[in-house]
């Protein structure tokens, strides 16, 4: 008997989550997530205070990653939730839609918060992040879906 990879196997369990869950987690992870890109750097409600002074490039890669992160995230559990509601295209696409339009919105509330700004750098992480994440979903869906099939028809 061969063992499947990790993702296929992750793939193919979640289907038996319950929809609800689904749909609360995705939504408690879009808070989670919203809260932390517009928060104060110095009084976060969510994770550490950012260190005084100027941003070194350590912290700035950090930062980077964690955007890619995030959306890879963001996508993944939108997706995930909208998936049980809809077909897997579809819900691939409002999870897409939802995340490119909270890029720019977030950048855009941080320059209401003292001492934040919006980032260029960001909204193109996340945007990079967001799109990368869905052709991921995308293919893996697709490899997935291939599968099945075949082993369907000769049962």
């Amino acid at each position: 008997m061969t063992t499947l990879p990790l993702p296929t196997r992750l793939l193919r369990a979640i289907p038996t989550t319950p929809r609800l869950l689904r749909c609360l987690i995705a939504i408690s992870y879009t808070l989670i997530l919203t809260i932390t890109l517009i928060q104060p750097s110095r009084t976060p409600l969510i994770g550490p205070a950012a260190p005084p002074g100027p941003p070194d490039a350590t912290r700035e890669a950090f930062l980077t990653f964690m955007h890619l992160i995030g959306f890879a995230l963001l996508v993944s559990s939108l997706w995930w939730a909208f998936e049980s509601l809809s077909t897997p295209r579809r819900a691939l696409w409002i999870a897409l839609v939802f995340a490119l339009i909270l890029s720019p919105l977030t950048e855009l509330l941080q320059m209401l918060v003292p001492g934040r700004g919006a980032s260029w750098g960001d909204w193109v992480t996340n945007t990079m992040s967001t799109l990368l994440s869905g052709l991921l979903i995308w293919q893996q869906y697709i490899r997935l879906s291939g599968r099945r099939r075949p082993s369907a028809t000769h049962t």
